[in-house]
């Protein structure tokens, strides 16, 4: 064979050789991707949309898909919605237990609230550190913790077309301690 054949050979074999390994590097990061993908949707089934999310994001890594963003839209909103849920039959159970004890004991002078509701949105507005012009404070409901009574307060962010709550409060009725919700371990961070 001449030179000119051998180079021609060794330029279609490099250039062969770079096909395959492209084929192969898009192979591995396509089955990363596709196992990514059914651990998401298995754990959107199981309602475990917090794993959902951080699944579907480290999806978007490896390639950035329309219906991936909208998977993970929508399990952010099961996630709201499973909380507001949790919260709702929280409330529910507090105020059933509320009203069991205060049929069981006399209210005394010394358990008169001294903070209003109102008060602690003010008190929560106050101590919220992370204010822009679009966060909102509401009064949500009354929970009762370690025989504490405190207002919930929602914070949130009001855009056009949606709300995204930023955190929950939660203020001492006695004292007007202020403090933060840690979903996670279910714990309050007093914050002043």
């Amino acid at each position: 064979m001449s030179k000119k054949y051998m180079r021609i050979w060794a330029i279609v074999l490099f250039i062969l050789l770079c096909f395959i390994g492209y084929g192969g590097y898009r192979y591995y990061h396509n089955g990363i991707y596709n196992k990514l993908l059914d651990k998401a949707d298995s754990y959107m089934k199981n309602g475990e949309y917090k794993k959902a999310v951080d699944t579907y994001e480290e999806a978007l890594k490896y390639e950035n898909n329309d219906n991936i963003k909208n998977n993970i839209k929508q399990a952010r909103e099961k996630l709201d919605e499973t909380l507001k849920a949790q919260l709702k039959d929280k409330k529910e159970d507090n105020v059933d237990k509320k009203n069991t004890e205060n049929k069981n004991s006399s209210y005394s002078n010394s358990e008169i609230d001294t903070i209003t509701k109102e008060k602690a949105v003010e008190l929560t507005a106050e101590y919220y550190k992370s204010k822009n012009e679009n966060t909102k404070f509401a009064f949500d409901h009354e929970d009762i913790r370690n025989n504490e009574t405190y207002y919930v307060i929602q914070v949130f962010d009001s855009m056009e077309d949606h709300s995204a709550t930023a955190g929950w409060y939660y203020v001492n009725k006695k004292s007007g301690k202020v403090y933060e919700w840690d979903l996670g371990d279910n714990k309050l961070i007093p914050i002043n």
